[in-house]
């Protein structure tokens, strides 16, 4: 996963806008706002979004539950066909939650700030120029590779 985060983040524009963007989100993600977990125990693709009125859960508190396939991302809030189903149902939110509490006390606490702070470090000029060397050559590297077992 973290491997995928990272080349994620490696395919982000290099530009002043996402430079901006990127170090937003870090200063959010370290603002004590928000807590990051990774749940481990086995592939999760479930997306529930889980809406209440009030922060503390009672009896009296109303709530609703969007389940379904979209991502929280411009394509998967504008572009690609997605399927969800809203449900305004008391016996259904609490369920949600439940089912949410489960997940998140099995998950781990995770430092995505860390994931995008890499970034901004301060790298030598013997670093670039092997990074510069790979982006260039790295394909032809792996080929020889495999040619040469692993040599």
């Amino acid at each position: 996963m973290v491997k995928l985060l990272k080349d994620e983040r490696n395919n982000l524009p290099f530009s002043k806008n996402s430079s901006l963007a990127l170090k937003k989100l870090i200063s959010f993600l370290k603002s004590g706002n928000m807590e990051v977990r990774r749940y481990e125990d086995s592939f999760l693709h479930a997306k529930a979004y889980i809406f209440s009125r009030n922060e503390k859960l009672n009896s009296d508190n109303s709530g609703f539950v969007i389940a379904g396939s979209s991502n929280l991302t411009a394509s998967g809030l504008s572009r690609n066909k997605e399927l969800n189903l809203g449900k305004y149902n008391l016996e259904t939110f609490y369920k949600s939650i439940n089912w949410f509490e489960k997940i998140w006390e099995d998950a781990e606490p995770f430092d995505l700030a860390y994931i995008y702070e890499e970034i901004f470090e301060s790298k030598s000029p013997f670093d670039i120029f092997l990074r510069v060397l790979y982006e260039l050559y790295g394909d032809e590297v792996e080929d020889e590779t495999k040619v040469d077992e692993g040599l």
